[in-house]
């Protein structure tokens, strides 16, 4: 071995001994946030919404990583997304059946790949084992986030160090097509008109001593976040435990878990609802109210509905 490869043999141990030594202080500092992790999921564990159908989920785990798109969520067609990602693997797999034919590169350069490799199968079987000892499934393809910057280190750095750089580049400009596509449709449904006509209703109709009701929906707590004067109850009918937690959607949030909790409420409630009435509908089978007004509306970001209903008791 010359002088200058055994010389980037030793720094390169030596970062390696470091990045080793930092990783393993980061698992131990956070060891102690598994219990709450254990407790909160067995909490939640009547009321999780997660699923597993296949192969819907694969397909869904695959075309996130590539583009972000999720469920009816789509920044590119789902098709194109799909394509974008068989191309990238089939170079891969192409240049990995061309270097076993070769066999010429050295360890220092497969060591990063296998870390990746292992560091992010790991966390996939991880969170298999996890959903078969409890029983109920917690993989979802956005949970994936915490390793996908390891995903696309992997890619890159493989493509980088074994490709062709002609087909390389071609790759990269599919890539950046992709993502400008991305970025030009994730902003306009970010910043569509649609998304401000909830809250300009509500901003011209909520009073000072209303109060806001919604059950689990996302459309209801980021309502909450929008009017943080006023009083504001989530209805966990599901029981999630979630309290402290959901705290951060308003310092006037309570949290009810039945809705005989709200008989002693007087004067004007918005009652949210997302796509239909649900909620509504059950305050009518307990209470005798009256039903002022109602509006729905449908917005661009994230295909959200609201549903409003102003009633009096």
């Amino acid at each position: 071995m010359s002088l200058e490869k055994h010389g980037k043999q030793k720094k390169f141990i030596k970062e390696m001994k470091a990045f080793i030594i930092s990783a393993i202080i980061q698992i131990i500092l956070y060891i102690p946030w598994i219990v709450s992790l254990l407790l909160q999921m067995k909490q939640v564990s009547k009321g999780f919404w997660i699923s597993i159908a296949f192969p819907d989920t694969i397909i869904e785990f695959f075309k996130f990583q590539f583009t972000g798109n999720l469920g009816g969520t789509e920044y590119i067609p789902n098709k194109y997304a799909i394509i974008l990602g068989i191309i990238i693997c089939t170079y891969i797999i192409y240049i990995f059946i061309k270097n076993r034919i070769n066999k010429k590169k050295e360890k220092e350069e497969k060591l990063p790949i296998k870390l990746s490799i292992i560091i992010y199968i790991g966390v996939i079987l991880g969170a298999c084992i996890v959903s078969i000892v409890m029983q109920m499934p917690i993989i979802y393809a956005r949970y994936m986030l915490c390793v996908t910057g390891i995903f696309i280190f992997l890619i890159s750095y493989y493509i980088g160090k074994n490709g062709n750089k002609y087909i390389t580049s071609i790759i990269c400009i599919l890539c950046i097509i992709a993502g400008i596509a991305i970025q030009v449709n994730l902003c306009k449904d970010n910043y569509d008109k649609s998304n401000k006509e909830p809250y300009k209703y509500l901003s011209e109709n909520v009073q000072e001593q209303d109060i806001l009701l919604c059950q689990n929906e996302l459309s209801g707590f980021v309502t909450f976040t929008n009017f943080p004067n006023n009083k504001s109850y989530f209805y966990d009918a599901e029981k999630w435990n979630v309290e402290k937690a959901y705290k951060a959607f308003g310092n006037k949030m309570d949290t009810i878990y039945n809705l005989e909790e709200i008989q002693n409420i007087q004067g004007r409630i918005w009652v949210l609802d997302s796509s239909d009435y649900k909620l509504l509908e059950k305050i009518k089978g307990k209470y005798e109210i009256q039903v002022i007004e109602q509006k729905t509306y449908n917005t661009k970001y994230h295909g959200f509905t609201y549903s409003f209903s102003l009633i009096e008791k």
